[in-house]
C-alpha cells in the first residue's frame, strides 16, 4: 500500500500529507516534543515542526510507515521490529529507488547530498540536521544491502 510517487521521486510535504489523509489519518503539525502515531480510528499523526524541514519530513514519513504497515497498538516485543520497518519505509520514501538507479549514488555522502538538495540545506558540520541525514542514509543503504544491490 504505497503511493504512486513512492520509490519514483523525492516527495514533497504535500505528497506525504495527501497520502496519509488518503488513508484516513488526521495529520497535525505543532510544537511538540516528538512525533506520535495513534492507530485508533481515525488514525492520528502528530508531527513536531520546530526542528527543520528534513526532521519534519522524516517524522511524517516514519509515522506514515507505521500507518501503512502496522495495524493497532502492539506489545513491547514488537516495538523494535515496528520501528525498524517504519524507518525502512521512511528512508525509501525520502530517497527513492529510481533516483538511486538513475545516478548510481548509493553512498552515505551522496544520500546526505540528495537529502540536502531536496529537503533542507544540510551544513557540513556536526549538527541535528546532519546527524539525521546520516541516520536516514544509513537506513536507506541497509535496505539496498538487504536487496543485495550495494554494500558500504
Amino acid at each position: 500500500m504505497n503511493p504512486g510517487w513512492y520509490g519514483q521521486k523525492y516527495p514533497t510535504l504535500d505528497d506525504l500529507v495527501d497520502f496519509g489523509s488518503g488513508l484516513g489519518a488526521d495529520i497535525c503539525f505543532d510544537r511538540i516534543v516528538s512525533a506520535v502515531y495513534f492507530a485508533e480510528a481515525p488514525p492520528l499523526i502528530l508531527i513536531p515542526v520546530q526542528h527543520g524541514s528534513l526532521a519534519t519530513m522524516w517524522a511524517l514519513a516514519h509515522e506514515l510507515g507505521h500507518l501503512c504497515q502496522h495495524s493497532g497498538p502492539k506489545g513491547r516485543p514488537f516495538w523494535g521490529k515496528d520501528e525498524y520497518q517504519a524507518n525502512k519505509w521512511a528512508a525509501c520514501a525520502l530517497i527513492p529507488e529510481a533516483r538511486i538507479q538513475l545516478h548510481q549514488n548509493a553512498s552515505v555522502d551522496n544520500f546526505i547530498a540528495a537529502l540536502s538538495a531536496n529537503y533542507e540545506d544540510i551544513p557540513p558540520i556536526d549538527c541535528h540536521a546532519r546527524n539525521l541525514a546520516y541516520k536516514i542514509a544509513c537506513h536507506r543503504l541497509d535496505v539496498l544491502n538487504a536487496k543485495g544491490f550495494y554494500s558500504h
